[in-house]
Parts: structure tokens; sequence; C-alpha cells
């Protein structure tokens, strides 16, 4: 690996931190898991795994947990969906939740909302026991045929890595041709990886449950605004062009085609059960602004989830020689100039997405 892939590979990881306030800011993502969880419901269906012959607890892991908010309303309706499937037994008395995330996860806050909040599933739920892992979800993660039931809901947009430099913007939406080809192909890299490690964790019979964003949204403005958001700042003089050109943010989304094809699966031992467009979301924030009418109060909580997403990225674009403070400041900056363009037009901001879910089953 070369340095330059190193240092584009360590900052996609520092990328995929999460601000503290997540859990409150992120109600467009709580919105796709109503309806992402006939998925779920699917998946456990489709379980096989022989239980008679398991003497420890159901091991299941969310790949991708954040700060817990919207990984406990997953994970907690997975179990009791489990339990109702096994109920006749006590195979599933024991659960063991394994919380995925990469090292620079905020994780204190989610141990805080595991043992403080009553959305917890460890608050709802007896005989569940949680443990966190702190490892890129495109390594393995667990033990060989330890997994149940693995689950990954709004995370796999992220790249391991940038694979290249953009050349005039900080989204790969918007990127030349042969910038997106790259940014294609690192992600079907990473959902290679990420299959190979789970089938290697899969117990026979076990499932995989994916939820990620998808190429045919319609959201693709809301990025180009946060960079104009940016570009505006280097216009005012608070930013330096180089640092406007290190805004890269390694995501990438993948359509319901880049999934379907059977034999990447089949050559893992994977069978692919189901893969499809789930019904299109809409901007929870603008559509509670329809009925609240308080434009601050909408502008404060749009740009609170666009901020919790993007700081870090765009933190770490700023010079190396610039202080903690003075990133934080200019950080803030940023979500300043940013507010004031949605308050100007918070139409533009009238949005709607859709994600694509993806279900597995270990042969």
């Amino acid at each position: 690996m070369s340095a330059q892939q190193m240092s584009s590979e360590a900052t996609a990881k520092r990328n995929l931190k999460m601000q503290p306030d997540y859990n409150r800011s992120s109600r467009n993502q709580a919105s796709s898991l109503q309806r992402f969880k006939p998925f779920i419901d699917a998946a456990v269906a489709a379980h096989t795994s022989d239980l008679t012959e398991s003497r420890g607890p159901f091991v299941i892991a969310d790949f991708g947990c954040s700060t817990g908010l919207n990984s406990s309303d997953a994970v907690s309706h997975l179990i009791r969906e489990v339990r109702a499937k096994y109920a006749s037994s006590q195979s599933c008395s024991s659960v063991l939740v394994v919380l995925n995330d990469m090292p620079h996860n905020q994780w204190s806050v989610l141990f805080d909302f595991l043992n403080g909040d009553q959305r917890s599933f460890l608050k709802q739920l007896p005989g569940v026991f949680a443990v966190t892992s702190g490892i890129s979800f495109y390594k393995q993660v667990l033990p060989p045929s330890s997994l149940q039931i693995g689950i990954s809901n709004i995370c796999l947009h992220w790249c391991s890595q940038l694979p290249t430099k953009l050349s005039n913007h900080g989204f790969s939406l918007f990127g030349t041709e042969k910038e997106q080809e790259a940014f294609r192909k690192q992600a079907a890299k990473d959902w290679g990886s990420f299959l190979q490690a789970r089938s290697k964790e899969l117990v026979k019979g076990g499932v995989i449950v994916a939820n990620f964003l998808s190429s045919q949204d319609k959201a693709a403005s809301i990025f180009d605004e946060i960079y104009k958001s940016v570009e505006a700042l280097r216009s005012r003089g608070v930013i330096e062009s180089e640092e406007l050109v290190n805004f890269n943010c390694p995501i990438c989304f993948r359509s319901v085609e880049d999934v379907s094809e059977p034999s990447q699966y089949e050559r893992l031992g994977l069978e692919l059960l189901r893969a499809e467009a789930l019904p299109q979301s809409r901007s929870t924030y603008y559509e509670d602004f329809l009925q609240h009418g308080d434009l601050d109060r909408f502008v404060s909580e749009y740009v609170n989830s666009c901020r919790v997403t993007c700081e870090s990225t765009f933190s770490d674009a700023l010079n190396a020689a610039r202080s903690e403070a003075d990133k934080a400041a200019v950080c803030a900056e940023l979500w300043v100039e940013h507010r004031a363009r949605v308050a100007r037009q918070p139409r533009l901001f009238e949005f709607t997405w859709r994600t694509v879910g993806v279900v597995l089953r270990k042969l």
C-alpha cells in the first residue's frame, strides 16, 4: 500500500466518527429504520440455524452502531422477532449483542445511552447483554461460525478509504466520470470485504440484513449546498484554497443492481434472499417544518443533522498547523454559513431519498 493510500485510509477512518449529539440529530435515519423493519422481519424468518446444538447465547451484531439510539431501536425489534419465532425453546433466553463501530466512535456517548436511557435495549429487554468492538466492519469482527444475525443500517455508504482526490467538489456525486468510477470501484471492493468477513462469522443458516443509501435517491442537492457553504468560507478568506480541495467525503451510494448479482454471494457461501429499494423517504425535518412553521427551529434541526455527519470530514480537511481551538472556530463558522443558506431558501431542503435493503443467508 502506498503512502498516499495509507493517508486516504486513515482519513476515511477518522471521517467515520459521528458527533456526540448524533442521537438527537439523526431523525432521517430513524425514519428510514421504520421502512427497514420488514427486512429485519424477513431476515428473522429466513434464519435456519440449528439452535439445539447451541449452548451459548444467541449472538447478534450491529455493524455501525454509532451512539446507540437508532441502533437500539433496530436491535430491540430484532430481538423481539427472534424470541417470538423461537418462543417454544429456551435458545434465545440469553442474547449477546455485539455493537461494532470504528475506534473513533463516540463510545462514551454510546455507553451513557445504553446504561441510562430507557430506550436502550438493555433497559427494555431481559436476558440481553452487550459488548463493543472498535474495528472496521470491512474486517472480521467476530470468531468464525459465531454470529446468528448481523444487521447494518445506513452505514455502508462510507468507504474504507478515499479512492481518489475529487478535483472540483467535496462529494463524489459531483465528481468527474473518472472520479465517480473510482468511488464505485472502491464501494464494490468494500462490499466484497464486508461480505467476506460476515461469511466467516456467520453460522450455517445465519443471516445478514443491511440497509444503505441508494444511488437513485433525490437528495444530491443537499450535498451540493454543503459544499457551497464550504466554498463561501474560502471566498471570505476563512479557509485556504488547499483546505477546500482537501474537503473530500469518502462516501458512495449503491444501486439495487450493484448488489443483485448472485455470483458475488455464491462464491462466499452466501445466498441472496432479497435486494430491493425501500419506499421513498422524505426529509423528516422539512415535513415537521410544514407542520410547526417555525423557520428557526427547522434551520437549527436540519443543520445539526448535517453537522453531526460532516463536521469531522471538514475538520480533517483543515491545515494541520491550525490549533484545535482554531479548527473548532472554523467549523462553527461553517455551520453559521450553512444556517444562513438554509434560512434563505428552505424549500431547497425539501428532499426525498431512498435506501436499498438486502437479506443474505449463510449456506
